[in-house]
């Protein structure tokens, strides 16, 4: 009896093996949606030109001028979460300013996140769910999944704050920030 039960176990153990070693080799499913959001030339050229950079924070990748952001989790009513962001530093201005866990509602264009940015010579401020764009142009296709290409974020006041570090800039709600492709699942 016990050397059938010692079969029985190896079987099993063999068997335990195979369907490990066959889920090493099957791919996992691409996750649907993502966004690729081409940032605004004039700051990349700013942030580099004065000894900075900007960065993709996990899990997004940023090969610049373009960031890439996966779909987070399936979205509600009109609005796709993704996940990650991007980080821009400029230590010779006190510039360190951060966007992550943005939100794109393809209704009605608002892209919320939540991040941080340093005003001059102040600590670090913290944000969460602010609308930082409004999506304008483009073109908008698709119930599940839904698309927007070649649309144009534009810095709501909100956003404008961010990117001048409180009140130090020259950025104002209505200035244009790229452009953005997004795909979101539903």
């Amino acid at each position: 009896m016990s050397r059938r039960l010692s079969s029985r176990v190896r079987v099993l153990l063999s068997l335990a093996a195979a369907l490990m070693t066959f889920a090493f080799l099957v791919p996992a499913a691409a996750s649907a949606g993502g966004a690729e959001w081409e940032l605004r030339s004039t700051w990349l050229r700013y942030v580099t030109r004065w000894g900075g950079r900007t960065t993709a924070l996990s899990p997004a990748t940023f090969s610049s001028p373009v960031l890439s952001l996966p779909q987070a989790a399936t979205g509600a009513g009109d609005v796709a979460p993704f996940d990650g962001g991007f980080r821009s530093t400029v230590l010779l201005h006190g510039i360190d300013l951060a966007i992550e866990d943005v939100s794109i509602d393809f209704s009605t264009g608002d892209v919320t996140g939540s991040g941080w940015y340093t005003p001059l010579l102040s600590a670090r401020r913290t944000f969460s769910d602010w609308t930082l764009f409004t999506l304008t142009g483009g073109t908008r296709s698709g119930t599940n999944p839904k698309t927007w290409t070649g649309a144009v974020p534009e810095l709501t006041s909100d956003g404008a704050v961010v990117f001048n570090g409180g009140s130090n800039g020259s950025y104002a709600a209505g200035d244009e920030f790229g452009v953005l492709d997004a795909e979101g699942d539903f």
